[in-house]
Order: structure tokens, then sequence, then C-alpha cells
């Protein structure tokens, strides 16, 4: 190669340098963000709850004006607001922040009940104490909601603690979640689920076809074949979700038939339902969907949230265009699966919206910038140990 052709090459490179210097790169996203999140939280204008989220980008980076914040929120905020803050302030990087929401929670049974809900969704280092005390709880809902986040740890360990809570008094819901919750803990109790299957409520044959998703056999199959025929759209969703992630692949077209169906209601639960189905098949769907420009928006945005769950899909092409969507809810669920993939090629898409008009766009980008290149969400190997951000 010529001395020429080097030199060429050497200031092409310095022109990219200075090109990536100035569009951000890693630490230079994260200071926009930061940047974008101070100036969301210093206006009283916007939103609560956008000021709450850029309050958990700021205190997530340290930053005692979030953590002020959410203090507040916490102790002042509505049930909304007050689950948000609670699931910002796990995101950040204090090793007492479960401590302290435990702390706030002594005489707030409300704060309990949405830590709890919290932990349905995200399992993280250090909550076992607080999930095994509320799988005690007098209160129905903070009950319900820790058998829920029991089964979301996915720890055999926490077998006994469903077992003890099944001992309480306790209505038909309690017998379902605590039945749902030992099949995803490896203890699947055949009887209970027969009991559900032939019940006349829906919501105990939705779970029972939810449970049967844990189990592959036979037995399983035959009473799944049944419930997709079930004369409840609930119940057929969650049914054809278990098959799925058994390995049928044409109970992904069923799914895909409720996302893209005229009822709403039913296109959102299905599109919710894909979470549960191999990462691969999400993708597949998100594709068929979203080149579907008559499909309602909120199921889109479902479809869209599925895509945080499947991480080590390649889906930049899908996610950029949901996060440059017209539609609100559209941009704000990219953004929020931006950051819950934690790809850091993936970032520029959340940092080009930071200059958005829409406040609650610029917030969800700041969180999606830092959330993501911090690595994103991952299920724990253990609720043991420390309390960390993720």
């Amino acid at each position: 190669m010529t001395n020429r052709r080097w030199l060429v090459l050497g200031t092409l490179w310095l022109v990219l340098a200075a090109t990536l210097a100035c569009s951000g790169g890693p630490a230079g996203y994260r200071d926009q963000a930061v940047d974008a999140a101070r100036e969301i939280l210093a206006d009283d204008t916007i939103s609560p709850y956008d000021r709450m989220v850029a309050a958990g980008v700021l205190y997530r980076e340290g930053d005692e004006a979030g953590r002020k914040y959410l203090h507040g929120q916490l102790v002042e905020g509505s049930t909304f607001i007050q689950r948000a803050a609670v699931s910002a302030v796990f995101t950040g990087r204090d090793p007492e922040d479960l401590a302290w929401l435990e702390r706030l929670a002594a005489s707030d049974p409300e704060l309990v009940r949405q830590t709890i809900e919290v932990l349905r969704m995200q399992p993280r280092p250090g909550s076992r104490r607080v999930i095994e005390e509320a799988l005690l709880s007098d209160n129905p809902g903070t009950r319900i909601a820790a058998l829920d986040a029991a089964a979301a740890t996915g720890d055999p360990s926490m077998q006994d603690a469903v077992r003890a809570s099944l001992q309480m008094p306790g209505d038909s819901r309690m017998f379902a979640f605590g039945t749902y919750a030992l099949a995803v803990l490896g203890d699947p109790r055949e009887a209970a689920i027969e009991k559900l299957l032939v019940s006349e409520f829906p919501s105990d044959r939705e779970i029972a076809a939810a449970s049967l998703g844990r189990i592959d056999n036979e037995w399983s199959l035959l009473h799944l074949r049944t419930l997709v025929q079930d004369e409840n759209a609930r119940v057929r969703i969650a049914a054809a979700a278990s098959l799925a992630e058994l390995g049928d692949e044409e109970a992904v077209a069923v799914l895909l038939g409720f996302v893209k169906g005229d009822r709403d209601d039913a296109a959102q639960i299905g599109a919710g339902a894909l979470r549960r189905i191999p990462p691969q098949q999400i993708l597949a769907v998100a594709n068929d969907v979203l080149r579907d420009r008559d499909i309602e928006a909120e199921s889109a945005a479902r479809v869209v949230e599925a895509l945080g769950w499947a991480p080590g899909v390649e889906a930049r092409a899908l996610l950029e265009q949901a996060v440059s969507h017209s539609n609100e809810t559209m941009q704000l669920q990219g953004l929020w699966a931006v950051g819950w993939r934690g790809v850091e090629r993936e970032v520029p898409l959340a940092a080009a919206q930071l200059g958005s008009d829409n406040p609650a766009v610029r917030a969800m980008a700041a969180w999606a910038v830092v959330f993501a290149l911090d690595g994103g969400f991952r299920v724990p190997d253990s609720i043991d140990g420390a309390s960390t951000g993720a």
C-alpha cells in the first residue's frame, strides 16, 4: 500500500473518530441522557410520571436530586406512580435500596404490595425475605402478587414458602396462583391442575393452561389441545402460549391470529403472552405484525414489548421502526425494549430521541440509553445475597 493511501486511510479514521466523538459514543450518550434527565426533573410543568422516569435515571447515576424525588413519590404518589417509583429504585445502584424500601413500607402496607408487584416482573437479588414475608400477608392482593413473584424467581427453594402460604385461609384465586407457582418452581401438582381445568371460572382455566406449559408430557399436551378450543379467549390465548412454549409451532399462528384479530382486548392479551414463547418465534411474530399497517397500535406496542424479553435475537430494524413511530405508545414501548434488552449497538436508537419535543419520549429515551449501556435486565441467578442494581 502506498504512503498516500495510508495517509488517506489515516485521515478518514481521524474524521470518523471525531464524528463518533461528536455524535456521542457510549460515554457521550450517557452524558446526554443524564443532561436530558436533569432538564426534565427540573421542569415542574412536566407530568409527575415523566419526571419520575428522569429521576430514576439520575438515581441510577448516584444523583441525590433523583433520590429525593423518588423518595417523595414513594411516600406521596398515587398507586400507579408509587409502583413506577419502586421499579425505578430497583434499577438503581444503591446496595441498600431494597432495605430502604422495606423501611418506608413498614408503615405503608400499600407500598409493600407495590414492591411485590414490581418483583413479579423484576426479580432481583436480596428479595427472598421480602417475598417470603408477603406470602404470609393477611392482604389477599399482596399474597397473590407474592405467589406470582415467587414463580418469577424460578428458584425451586421457594417451594416451601409457597406451600406455607397455601396452608393459610384463602380463596380460589390463591389456590390457582399457588398451583401455578409450584408448577413453575418444579413441583407441578397434576391433581390441583385437574381441579382448575374443570372450574367454572375462566381465570382458573387460564392459570391451569399457563401451568401446563411447564409440564412437557402427553397428559399436558392433551389438556392444552382441549383448552385451545375453550369458549373464553383468555383461556385459548394462555393455552396457545403454553403449546408454543413447549415447541408447537402451529400454536404461534393461533397467537398471531389473536394479535391481528378484530378484538382489541384479545389482541393485547395475545401480544402480552408472546414473552412466554421462544425468542425466534417472538421475532417472527414481530416481523409479521409490524409489517401490517392496519394493526391497532396498542397491540403492536405489546409485540414490541415482547422483543424486550428476547435480547438474543437481532431486532434493531424493528426497534428502529418502533422508536421513530408516529404513535407515542409505540415509541415508548420501543424505547423500553431498547433499555431492557441492553444491546449496546441499539443504544443510538434511543439516543436519537433525546432531543424529542415530547417530554415522555425524551425521559424514556434517557432511561433507555443509561439502562442499555449498563447491560439491560437479566433474571438473576439467585434471589439471595446483596440487593444490587441490574
